[in-house]
């Protein structure tokens, strides 16, 4: 019998994957991360608030939170692998031991878990609660997290045409053995780079500057995330803004904007990015 998609047995094996990101993580990856948190926050810096890293991962989110100035910094993960990669992120970078950042394993769709996470002004989690085996669970634990007034900062794969066929995708992957899913990765990301040639792009030159232009992220890293990530789900804008709505919360910014246009997601599904606002009555 196969482990529930909540545990950790079924997952891809996000913590061995980003530990190759902290390998080669360096500052302009972590000033990169930190644009992008400020530009979608509309904000430049995050002074005075606390943070709470649902799915840390690597740590670069939560660095980059140390950096604009979080008053408190809590880093969770299920992968106990990903709390090492912090832990090494904070050693990298020379953060003093009793910064008030707080690093633990844990599981967002664990009842008792969720129980023991604080409360934050930021509830970050960025590509992650898709990827939880209980995406919905996970996003309500989410919102309970929220202080009044404060905000949810999460990114979500978006539904498309294609999405059925890439959850199988991901799920085969992870059944096979390792030869397997090196060819897998290598044959999608020879798919990526064609598709840049065909489109008058150097290659070189993006998979260089991936870190650079996006929140740091290592080109090949990615690509073996997006075809190994299970569990995968998926949503609508508009499932997710009124089940945001239903539990009190206000959308301040999304992106892409929805435009209602077919999408076919022969790349991936493609995503959404959510700021939304906790109101002060709840």
């Amino acid at each position: 019998m196969y482990p529930s998609e909540k545990d950790l047995g079924s997952h891809f094996e996000f913590g061995k994957n980003w530990q190759r990101l902290v390998d080669q993580l360096e500052k302009p990856a972590v000033e990169s991360s930190m644009r992008a948190i400020c530009d979608f926050m509309g904000r430049s810096h995050l002074k005075g608030l606390s943070f709470l890293d649902v799915g840390c991962g690597s740590g670069l989110s939560s660095l980059a939170a140390y950096y604009l100035g979080a008053s408190t910094i809590c880093s969770v993960d299920i992968d106990p692998q990903n709390v090492l990669n912090v832990m090494r992120v904070r050693k990298k970078f020379s953060v003093p031991e009793h910064t008030p950042w707080n690093v633990w394993q844990g599981s967002i769709v664990s009842p008792g878990d969720f129980k023991k996470l604080p409360r934050a002004d930021v509830v970050y989690s960025w590509g992650v609660l898709h990827h939880t085996g209980a995406m919905w669970e996970a996003l309500d634990h989410c919102t309970q997290l929220v202080n009044p007034g404060g905000y949810l900062f999460i990114m979500l794969y978006r539904d498309a045409f294609l999405a059925p066929l890439w959850k199988r995708v991901k799920h085969f992957y992870t059944r096979m053995p390792r030869f397997v899913q090196s060819l897998m990765c290598g044959a999608f990301a020879g798919l990526l780079i064609c598709g840049a040639i065909l489109k008058g792009k150097n290659p070189l030159r993006t998979i260089r500057e991936y870190g650079k232009n996006g929140r740091g992220m290592s080109w090949y890293v990615d690509v073996t995330d997006w075809v190994g990530g299970y569990p995968f789900e998926y949503a609508s804008a508009e499932q997710t803004i009124r089940f945001l709505q239903e539990r009190g919360f206000e959308i301040v910014k999304i992106s892409p904007k929805p435009d209602g246009k077919f999408n076919l997601g022969y790349r991936g599904t493609g995503s959404y990015e959510y700021l939304a606002q906790k109101t002060e009555r709840i």
